[in-house]
């Protein structure tokens, strides 16, 4: 009888999985009690006397528990997610340590629906239970487990992971069906809904850069690059048939001023392009006559000068472009128009006067006009504002006398031909 005991063993040991035979280190079946060379030991006992028998009582016992166990595996079990949805392919990495302290590892993989399982435990196991993916964390981070005489399953795990989303507009509303892209640690590809809005879930950590493109247009900024975690909202696009910028002016002086400006196109499509400017930040603007440029993507600079500018005013000009898929306004810049600088103030009297040395360059051989800028403090009476000799023999010629009240302010201004 005992034999045909021994003979059971052997065959319920034989018949275990591979994952149950790594955790073999106590008579072939986790929890048993007895090393796996004890089995074979018992074949060549069972006919000693009855004296040497009990003294392997508890080693019988053990084997006993062995094929409880191997008819009745426990099985430890879970589920994946992520955002309530199924994970599969995910790792599910165990190590244990046995009645006898034995230890070893070994995993599992989730299957389409985010489910793992463990089968062929038995009873005394210590199990720590952890999933793996790179870039990823997991909540909780591991569970332990202590194996008993039943299954034990719930075992979940919730993956941690972020998103990515914006919206691509043009003048305040949403554009949709444009193509955005996702490369860095994962690359994916989407297109802008009807709202113009985009996201991208389930990311791990990582650099991505987002680029939204169009044919026929061009898009600000030309893409964004994050970094997750944490989850990265509002990275928004703004979509323009051209790319025009407005730059600061140069040559303000004497009522003139050039407008300065650069246009980038898209490749494909001709611009005309001109500049707005008006007095202060409201009324109508004044366009510049308008520069037909021919398709391109390099940068193109713009400029065009404007007269009749007041001193002391500050004037708000744009650069603006146009082609067949829309017109395109660059933000606003503003500058003054400076007074003439005085060099240094005069007191002026009857008998004052400012004095240049005879010079030939400064001889006039065609018509001119000279003005002269003036804020007195106080004067009367007649005086002569601006007066030219070419030399002690030449004729002189003095401009029309002009007179102002005190604290008044005047222009004096004559032409004449030498």
């Amino acid at each position: 009888m005992k034999t045909t005991t021994s003979l059971r063993l052997r065959l319920k040991v034989s018949a275990l999985s591979t994952q149950q035979r790594k955790r073999q280190t106590e008579c072939g079946s986790p929890g048993s009690g007895v090393p796996q060379t004890s089995a074979a030991s018992l074949t060549d006992t069972v006919n000693h006397p009855p004296s040497l028998l009990s003294r392997w009582h508890g080693l019988l016992a053990g084997c006993v528990m062995l094929a409880t166990s191997a008819q009745a595996a426990i099985t430890l079990s879970g589920r994946v997610t992520d955002g309530g949805v199924g994970l599969s392919g995910i790792r599910i990495n165990y190590s244990w340590i046995g009645p006898f302290n034995g230890t070893g590892s070994d995993f599992a993989t989730t299957d389409g629906n985010g489910n793992w399982s463990s089968s062929g435990w038995g009873p005394g196991y210590s199990v720590t239970i952890a999933p793996s993916q790179a870039g990823y964390t997991w909540s909780p981070p591991s569970r332990s487990v202590n194996t008993g005489l039943s299954d034990i399953g719930g075992l979940n795990f919730a993956r941690i992971s972020y998103s990515i989303s914006g919206t691509v507009s043009e003048k305040g509303a949403g554009v949709s069906g444009v193509a955005v892209s996702l490369t860095g640690a994962l690359s994916r590809n989407t297109t802008t809904a009807t709202n113009g809005s985009f996201s991208y879930t389930f990311l791990r950590t990582g650099t991505y850069t987002i680029t939204p493109s169009q044919s026929g247009y061009l898009f600000v900024p030309a893409n964004r690059v994050v970094t997750l975690s944490p989850s990265r909202p509002a990275q928004d696009f703004e979509r323009v048939s051209a790319l025009v910028t407005t730059l600061a002016p140069t040559d303000v002086a004497l009522g003139d001023a050039t407008l300065q400006g650069t246009l980038v196109g898209e490749g494909t499509l001709p611009n005309n392009v001109r500049f707005e400017y008006r007095a202060g930040n409201v009324g109508l603007y004044t366009s510049t006559p308008i520069q037909s440029l021919p398709p391109g993507t390099a940068v193109t600079p713009v400029k065009a000068t404007i007269h009749n500018l007041l001193p002391g005013v500050i004037y708000t000009y744009r650069l603006v472009a146009a082609n067949p898929n829309g017109i395109n306004t660059a933000q606003s810049a503003e500058f003054a128009m400076p007074y003439p600088g005085a060099g240094k103030a005069l007191n002026l009297d009857d008998h004052d006067y400012v004095q240049i040395a005879d010079n030939n360059s400064l001889d006039l051989t065609n018509n001119y006009t000279l003005e002269c800028w003036f804020k007195a403090d106080a004067f009367g009476g007649l005086r002569g504002l601006i007066s030219k000799y070419h030399t002690v023999n030449a004729n002189g010629i003095t401009w029309p006398r002009s007179t102002a009240t005190a604290r008044g302010a005047f222009t004096a201004m004559a032409s004449s031909s030498l």
